[in-house]
């Protein structure tokens, strides 16, 4: 079973979601610098006034806004997620969608470029919701072209689909002027945030870039830096993908607060998994978009058609691999991996932990928790191919 020796302060989303904030006083950890408290303050004041004006802009509910703070240890690695988003830019419907990507959306008003790689897509009604998809390009008054991967547009968002148009979280916007991580006055950092690989074939993969936030005057001066890249360039805009997590790894003693203002899904969320090749497993690092802890049965991870089910005891299909952020250390083991088991033996169906006692279920487990990470490893098949997981948080209807 999975413990927790410091819960996150999950109360402090609003109660019952209503829009709410909650003082940064009720951290129970003093944040970084009094910039931390400035910025946080600050975020949720500006959630709620967006939110506020949007409202009365277009005369849609809002959904409610609060933050989460996750502790990182210092000389460990934490997995972050985000499960709040940032205040959808626009809502509306869809008048039509073709094959290409191309999405035409009823009553907008965009400019050319307006929502290029900054914004996604996303799908809030309809058999396909919580799908979401990348703009690539913004064509003015109101057509959008999204990354459709494949996908048929036409099928997934057709014409009266509900839609929102959502800013990514980026670097600076999740971690505004080294905000939740140590600031480097040199380039020898002191805190890096890196990205898991998202494209390679294979498990136990490498991560794919690695950033840490600069706060010195030369190079062009502050600002968020990339290993690899020139020094002068700065990645404040690196966007962070919704249905991924980050880790964010302290190379001294000191532990940090990240905050993660933002506003509560109102909707279900969807994950892409899948394999790149033929007879390979794949790891797929996900995270969780809801707000409240989960347990295995109610994230309908099995029930999605995502992950697979063993047919034999202690023999895993797919895995779910689970890291506890209250343990020190870097490039850490998974502290759980748990599996479905489809059968009739030790109790019939049901989530077990590997290596665990056989007749013991775990479907109740609150194995998910906001801001954590987690890695689907998917089993080798012989054809590649992808799956939805599609969420639907505990407090919807």
């Amino acid at each position: 079973m999975l413990s927790y020796e410091h819960e996150p302060d999950w109360q402090l989303l609003p109660a019952l979601f209503l829009p709410v904030l909650q003082p940064l006083s009720r951290l129970h950890m003093k944040p970084r610098s009094p910039l931390a408290t400035r910025w946080a303050l600050a975020s949720l004041c500006s959630l709620a006034s967006m939110a506020l004006a949007q409202a009365q802009s277009v005369s849609v509910s809002t959904d409610p806004v609060g933050f989460i703070p996750i502790a990182a240890k210092g000389n460990s690695d934490t997995y972050v997620t985000i499960p709040l988003h940032r205040p959808a830019l626009f809502r509306g419907a869809v008048a039509s969608a073709a094959a290409n990507g191309v999405v035409t959306v009823n009553q907008a008003s965009f400019t050319d470029d307006q929502l290029n790689n900054r914004h996604y897509l996303l799908v809030t009604s309809g058999t396909q919701e919580g799908k979401w998809f990348r703009i690539v390009d913004t064509v003015a008054p109101n057509q959008v072209v999204v990354a459709n991967d494949g996908e048929d547009l036409e099928a997934t968002a057709g014409a009266g689909t509900k839609i929102q148009i959502v800013p990514f979280w980026t670097l600076n916007t999740a971690f505004p002027e080294g905000a939740g991580v140590h600031a480097s006055d040199s380039f020898a950092p002191k805190s890096w945030v890196l990205l898991p690989d998202q494209t390679t074939t294979g498990t136990n993969l490498a991560t794919e870039s690695s950033f840490f936030y600069y706060s010195g005057s030369l190079f062009e001066g502050e600002g968020w830096r990339k290993v690899g890249a020139a020094t002068t360039v700065k990645f404040d805009d690196q966007v962070l993908l919704p249905d991924s997590h980050v880790i964010v790894r302290h190379e001294i003693a000191t532990d940090t607060v990240v905050v993660c203002p933002g506003a509560v899904k109102m909707a279900p969320a969807a994950a892409i998994v899948r394999t790149f090749a033929n007879n390979r497993a794949q790891d797929n690092p996900v995270t969780f978009n809801v707000a409240v802890p989960t347990s295995l049965a109610a994230s309908l991870l099995s029930e999605s058609g995502a992950f697979a089910s063993s047919t034999t005891i202690g023999t895993p299909a797919d895995q779910l691999l689970v890291f506890d952020n209250t343990q020190a250390g870097k490039n850490k083991a998974p502290v759980a991996t748990y599996y479905h088991y489809k059968g009739s033996s030790n109790g019939g169906d049901g989530w077990r932990l590997l290596g665990g006692n056989a007749d013991t279920k775990y479907d109740t487990e609150l194995v998910f928790r906001p801001s954590y990470g987690y890695i689907i490893r998917k089993a080798a098949t012989a054809t590649a191919g992808k799956s939805v997981w599609k969420m639907k948080p505990t407090y919807l209807p």
